[in-house]
């Protein structure tokens, strides 16, 4: 493979950035997209990255050298060609090259003799166009994600607030983000939800998401399991994979929509389908159980497999079990092991139980019952009654 350019190296960058600087990533994406629409479909591919960009980083490894790793894992884990991951990263730096040239135009420069920003480029002037909201918002953007300026949250909601009083839906939905998690404001749950239901009554689908939880959860609006399942609904139908996942558990749940365990596997599936990784859990879950699907062990440990990779903490501790009781997989006792520990060291109680009782039963480890001991100590203290039961039992 030929060596990267520059300008990939810098996408890949400014992607670690997104994620590292505390961003949630579908918030991130759907920024840029926003920025960039002509790019839409190259940003949805290169959204596969921001699964692995944290596991890279992890493993200390630095931008430079991340990038071959980062191709190789999308091309092993989407069963996508190494050119195709290529492609997708091609894309994602032609993507960030247009949106600076996009604001660099607005602001009357050439683009092609401006210098490469840095850490220490001026901030952009401070007066707003008066008749551009999408170049206010663009802005917002940029200060709240540290993009080409200081990264500055009051900065971020005064751009937004600017786009926001035009009724830019992507702004309004924004500024209520910043309410909702208090970033250069007081933290307002009844301010957020107030800007999210403005976006929402548009159109825009990541508020009408958030409209789900204002209503699911009690964020700043009285609580109505009704009110939220018909958001989620509106956002689903856009194909907003959180809210797919959301309606999911509406219909497993009976939550304010008719219990109905066939739709909620089809909402799963089509989430699961985006790289939702609750919902890939979740869907094992459904064939471990044989909820709205025929029982079938072989296609839970499959679901399973594909969150457990990807770091789920319930979906590593259900594998482990898949393995330790030969279901759908020959039984695997260290294998088990393997992943009951990577979902115990996630502070995840069932799978700490279960590693204790693996411990304690000399199952795929030297049986030890300190160790067992510690696990159901830790396991209990996460609220799991089954670890306090077997903790008493020790005693």
């Amino acid at each position: 493979m030929s060596n990267f350019t520059q300008a990939q190296i810098e996408a890949i960058a400014a992607l670690e950035r997104l994620v590292s600087g505390g961003s949630e990533p579908e918030y991130a994406v759907r920024g840029l997209m926003d920025l960039c629409p002509q790019h839409k479909a190259e940003i949805r591919i290169l959204k596969d990255a921001l699964d692995y960009v944290p596991r890279l980083r992890a493993d200390r490894q630095t931008t430079p050298t991340t990038i071959a790793s980062l191709t190789t894992l999308m091309g092993k884990d989407t069963g996508r060609s190494l050119d195709q991951c290529r492609w997708a990263i091609e894309s994602w730096a032609v993507a960030l090259g247009r949106m600076r040239a996009d604001s660099m135009a607005a602001a009357n420069e050439d683009p092609l003799a401006s210098p490469t920003p840095t850490a220490t480029t001026p901030a952009a002037p401070t007066s707003p166009p008066d008749d551009d909201p999408r170049t206010q918002y663009t802005m917002g953007y940029k200060y709240a994600h540290g993009l080409e300026v200081p990264q500055n949250d009051a900065e971020a909601v005064r751009w937004f607030r600017l786009a926001a009083d035009r009724g830019y839906a992507p702004a309004q939905t924004s500024l209520g983000l910043m309410y909702q998690k208090g970033r250069g404001v007081t933290k307002d749950e009844g301010e957020a939800a107030r800007w999210y239901r403005l976006a929402a009554d548009q159109g825009n689908a990541a508020a009408q998401y958030n409209m789900g939880l204002v209503c699911l959860n009690r964020q700043g609006a009285p609580h109505n399991d009704i009110e939220a399942a018909r958001w989620f609904n509106k956002a689903a139908h856009q194909a907003d994979k959180e809210a797919q996942f959301s309606m999911g558990w509406m219909h497993m749940q009976g939550r304010g929509i008719a219990q109905d365990d066939k739709l909620a596997v089809e909402w799963y599936r089509k989430a699961a389908g985006a790289g939702h990784v609750d919902a890939e859990w979740y869907l094992g879950w459904m064939y471990e159980a044989g909820r709205g699907v025929p029982q079938d062990d072989a296609q839970a440990v499959a679901w399973y497999r594909k969150a457990a990779d990807q770091g789920s903490a319930p979906a590593q501790c259900n594998l482990g079990m898949m393995y330790a009781n030969g279901r759908g997989v020959p039984r695997d006792d260290r294998e088990a092991v393997i992943w009951l520990r990577k979902a115990a060291d996630q502070g995840n109680a069932p799978a700490q139980c279960n590693l204790g009782i693996m411990f304690a039963n000399g199952r795929g480890v030297v049986r030890d019952i300190s160790i067992a001991r510690a696990y159901y100590e830790k396991s209990a203290a996460g609220g799991y009654a089954r670890a306090a039961e077997l903790l008493q039992k020790l005693r």
